[in-house]
């Protein structure tokens, strides 16, 4: 008998010290002692049995070689070092079947042309992907049960950040030490980001640009000895970039809330859970709202301009409405919306083929818009009361948030006895070590969940005092938009107000008397992240802390009629 070795190991199995070498030597002695003449060896080290065998390095010779006959057996140490899925193994026996080449395994018995030899080697096949699978899951429950207690197991560590600990001490803290060449530490540099896009307004290209006139470096090395674990140290430009600001801006570990699991395509858990946080859940809001609103008011490659553009979204099929413009044959310019799901011809309206059958709006809705506006910047009255109230509500909520905090705080000191009493437990004998690490887990992962459940609602309380300070000062914010009004009205300043004033424009096609008519309901703020107004009127408003304004366009140039 001519035969080929076939030897495998995964990376997994080599951390187990599973070598090449060991199916090897075991595979010299089996054949010595069978009088077995080898043809040659094929060794894929490193290589996961998952993958079908044609696509494996060694596997792929293996198959080539069987084609041209040099041998009619292939000897393995076990079945599962063939393949770990069951369908892939089948598969590749018989694909070598057909090349009229066997499959042994040296160390189980088996004979492979007889039916109940042919049944064994298929159950020790589902066997070896019962074993791949039972240990994928305990592996993927250990991880989990360190993510929740806390440790930080893989992964780039974030800027800002640095990791104390190893395995499941590690854990993320904030590195609060100067940058090498520099007065600010990488927390600074978060802070410094998140402040200028949050409070100042400054786009991710600004930010960028103000960085790399500041020096700072976007990573660093400290030295070759001692390096920052899990930084990011190749593949880096060394300025920072717009992209890389963003990613920071919208990353939620700044403001405490780590999610492991949310990158990966393979199904499972996504796992929550608290980190120390470098900036406030406030001042990570108004970031966003901030990127926001760069994208939606950007300049882009407008040829004209449009007072309502990037504010109108489609009801149906929840695409942004764009401005056209033309003109009449008496020379008079004239404009009107229209949803870019029809006019880009989309396959989105539900679960119909072609395009959004929404309406269109005429361009008379921002003469309306803008006058509502001047209504509400002149007079004022029916915009404080509601803010009034509002107020109201943010302080009963401050209230509310501050007594749940106390609670809290005294079942995390609570805990602390919990612990101490099962250590007591422990040294009267009365429980064994097993139980001791699975009810001091439980208590420190009871206490985690208490710690993030302080911190959401201490953020949440400093919002509400942020919302109240900015409630406060509405009043002298109207009376300077006011103020604004009585200057030279250019194109560019009344964009700016509407931008200000206005938070959205929802526009629905509704029937009156049988006619397709395009709704629109505005919502109008003041400026200030969830400082709005309601006013009762016909039209359905969504959601709360909004006033709706309507108006109908039942063709593209005829004359919009308001409803309500």
């Amino acid at each position: 008998m001519k035969a080929a070795i076939y030897l495998r190991v995964s990376t997994e199995e080599q951390r187990e010290k599973q070598s090449i070498e060991v199916q090897r030597d075991y595979a010299k002695r089996y054949c010595e002692q069978h009088e077995i003449t080898v043809a040659d060896w094929y060794a894929d080290d490193g290589v996961t049995g998952t993958l079908p065998l044609s696509e494996r390095p060694e596997g792929k010779r293996l198959l080539r070689d069987a084609s041209a006959k040099q041998f009619d057996t292939v000897l393995v140490y076990k079945m599962d070092r063939f393949g770990r899925d069951p369908r892939l193994v089948l598969n590749a026996i018989n694909e070598l079947e057909k090349l009229n080449v066997e499959l042994q395994s040296m160390s189980e018995s088996f004979d492979g042309s007889s039916p109940s030899g042919r049944l064994m080697r298929s159950m020790l096949s589902s066997f070896a992907g019962f074993e791949r699978e039972t240990f994928i899951q305990r592996s993927v429950e250990g991880r989990n049960r360190l993510l929740r207690l806390g440790a930080w197991i893989s992964g780039i560590t974030p800027y800002g950040y640095r990791v104390e600990g190893r395995r499941r001490e590690a854990r993320l803290v904030i590195s609060e030490e100067p940058v090498p060449g520099t007065t600010m530490s990488e927390a600074d540099v978060v802070r410094l980001i998140y402040r200028l896009a949050g409070d100042e307004g400054k786009s991710c290209i600004v930010i960028a640009s103000h960085l790399n006139s500041l020096g700072v470096p976007p990573a660093y090395v400290r030295d070759a000895l001692q390096n920052a674990g899990g930084k990011r140290r190749k593949a880096t430009s060394g300025i920072w970039r717009s992209g890389r600001i963003r990613n920071m801006l919208v990353n939620t570990t700044y403001r405490g809330l780590h999610e492991y699991g949310k990158r990966t395509t393979k199904r499972q858990e996504l796992i929550s859970r608290p980190m120390p946080a470098i900036v406030d859940e406030a001042l990570w809001h108004r970031a966003q709202a901030t990127m926001k609103r760069n994208f939606k008011f950007g300049q882009r490659n407008a040829k004209r301009k449009y007072l309502l553009r990037g504010l109108a979204k489609c009801a149906h099929c929840g695409l942004t409405y764009i401005g056209t413009a033309w003109t009449t044959r008496g020379g008079i310019p004239r404009i009107r919306y229209i949803c870019n799901g029809k006019h880009q011809g989309r396959a989105i309206f539900g679960d119909k083929v072609g395009k959004c059958s929404s309406m269109t709006i005429n361009g008379d809705l921002e003469d309306r818009i803008w006058k509502d506006i001047e209504r509400f910047l002149r007079s004022p009255g029916e915009v404080l009361r509601e803010l009034k109230a509002q107020s109201r509500g943010h302080e009963l909520e401050l209230r509310r948030s501050v007594g749940e905090v106390q609670g809290l705080r005294q079942a995390l000191e609570a805990k602390g006895g919990e612990h101490d009493r099962i250590l007591g437990l422990y040294r009267r004998g009365r429980i064994d070590d097993t139980a001791l690490d699975g009810q001091l887990d439980q208590i420190e992962q009871e206490k985690a969940q208490l710690r993030g459940r302080i911190r959401e609602l201490e953020a949440g309380a400093n919002g509400a005092q942020t919302a109240q300070r900015r409630l406060e000062s509405t009043e002298t914010l109207l009376q300077e938009l006011a103020g604004r009004l009585d200057q030279p009205m250019t194109w560019e300043l009344k964009r700016q107000l509407v931008e200000l004033m206005v938070a959205g424009i929802r526009v629905e096609t509704k029937t009156f008397d049988g006619v397709p008519e395009a709704e629109a309901t505005v919502s109008y703020c003041f400026g200030l992240p969830g400082i709005a107004i309601d006013n009762r009127n016909r039209v359905a408003v969504a959601g709360s802390g909004t006033r709706g304004a309507a108006a109908s366009a039942p063709r593209p140039r005829s004359r919009s009629t308001t409803r309500g």
